[in-house]
């Protein structure tokens, strides 16, 4: 029986993460339980959405983290960032009017 505590399932991720090969496959077990282990997937898992897919099985609180791909995590990386970058910008692009024109013009010009 493995330590379900938020230091100890910390540690063993942080431990056992540089081993799986890309494609490879971290898997766990009481995800929904009220110990630890949410919290530090959350952390250690699901802070990197541009390195691991995550797949859930809910109804028996398992959580499967397959690690990308160099190609696939370089790709979905870059996606994150431009998705924070356009985020960022349609929020300042949203507050002030006169940015918003600018950029409209600039956007559409060819």
């Amino acid at each position: 029986m493995g330590d379900h505590r938020y230091k100890a399932v910390k540690r063993d991720i942080q431990a056992w993460r540089k081993w799986i090969a890309p494609n490879g496959i971290m898997a766990f077990h009481d995800y929904g339980d009220g110990t630890g282990v949410p919290r530090a997937i959350r952390e250690e898992i699901l802070s990197e959405p541009w390195l691991w897919q995550v797949i859930s099985d809910r109804e028996y609180g398992s959580i499967f983290a397959v690690r990308f791909t160099k190609t696939e995590k370089d790709k979905i990386k870059l996606w994150h960032e431009q998705k924070q970058k356009f985020g960022y910008l349609r929020m300042v692009l949203s507050k002030n009017k006169k940015l918003k024109s600018i950029y409209h013009r600039l956007s559409n010009f060819q």
